[in-house]
């Protein structure tokens, strides 16, 4: 039995093994099919692998095992129409296609598009992934810019700068991701929760990474709400969950009107900018809910401190976001 790791989806463990076969067939199905081989016939392999589904895109933690020297080789009759983001853990990497070679770093994330041929040689690598199809891209960035994202020529970049304020939250999402998912949404599958996380992944992807998107932003003849907009009300929405917050002073701080505010947050999120308040603090009370080491704490004093006063609606909106009573979540805590 493969030595486990401790991996940021380590409660959707998918395998370990130390059988290069193996780690060959269940890698290919989350990636693409591809050649796998140790470079050091004496090196001994100790792979371990986590891994979830989030609607069309796929989150993966693996590991290798500590210096095992890895090549990943991807051949014509093997490329598919995926991409996958690339965050190191620890180890190293390089990725060499077209000619061209890019590093996996603390530094460097890594994008590899799998519709051609690949060569990645790694050195005791352990990485997270963010892992979508062209398509699932492609639809979303449809329903975020218009049509004329359909015409889109994928021409990614390979590497994300780290060091960077756009690479960090790009990074920081795939983080937020994981840890929600190895969390109780992983357990309850939520669709409107996994809708929110898909759409937050992919507008992450494709506003703060430098690629062909921003051409079709800039050249629009209907300027949209770009998700900066989005990104200042979530922000604003977090740090003030807690207390009254009006649809005016959230527009203001957005730096838009309301109504295109209510758009992107439509197009994006898949609801309301009230909406996605709601939700936040249903995640805040169920957080204290099941976090709470105060035994007399009852549902309606937390329920009030999050703004929320009539407890018929809360059990009703909490059902039916998470699947239970508020009562049930704080009684499997005593």
């Amino acid at each position: 039995m493969a030595q486990e790791f401790a991996m940021n989806l380590f409660n959707h463990h998918v395998f370990s093994s130390t059988n290069i076969d193996e780690i060959r067939h269940v890698l290919g199905k989350q990636f693409t099919p591809h050649e796998l081989n140790i470079t050091n016939k004496k090196a001994r392999l100790n792979s371990s692998v986590c891994s979830c589904v989030v609607n069309k895109l796929r989150l993966s933690s693996f590991s290798y095992g500590e210096g095992a020297p890895i090549e990943a080789l991807v051949k014509e009759d093997q490329c598919s129409e995926v991409i996958s983001l690339n965050f190191q853990t620890s180890g190293s990497g390089r990725l060499q296609q077209h000619g061209e070679a890019s590093d996996i770093s603390a530094n460097q994330g890594l994008i590899i598009n799998m519709d051609r041929p690949y060569k990645l040689d790694l050195q005791g690598y352990a990485g997270d992934a963010l892992i979508f199809s062209h398509d699932a891209l492609r639809q979303h960035a449809r329903g975020l810019l218009g049509e004329k994202a359909g015409s889109i020529d994928f021409k990614l970049a390979k590497s994300v700068d780290l060091t960077k304020p756009a690479g960090q939250a790009l990074k920081n999402a795939v983080a937020y991701a994981m840890k929600e998912m190895n969390g109780p949404l992983g357990v309850l599958m939520n669709p409107i929760s996994l809708a929110n996380l898909e759409n937050y992944l992919l507008t992450q992807f494709i506003s703060l990474h430098p690629n062909s998107f921003a051409d079709i932003v800039e050249s629009a003849a209907n300027p949209v709400i770009m998700p900066r907009n989005l990104k200042r009300a979530r922000d604003y929405i977090h740090a003030h969950a807690h207390a009254k917050i009006t649809v005016e002073e959230l527009a203001t701080y957005a730096g838009c009107s309301y109504r295109s505010l209510q758009n992107i947050f439509g197009n994006v999120l898949g609801m309301s900018p009230m909406e996605y308040l709601r939700s936040v603090r249903l995640e805040g009370i169920r957080d204290e809910l099941l976090n709470t080491s105060d035994k007399q704490r009852t549902v309606t004093e937390i329920a009030n401190q999050w703004g929320i006063v009539h407890m018929g609606r809360l059990a009703y909106l909490y059902r039916k976001q998470f699947g239970e009573l508020p009562s049930d979540t704080l009684n499997s805590q005593k």
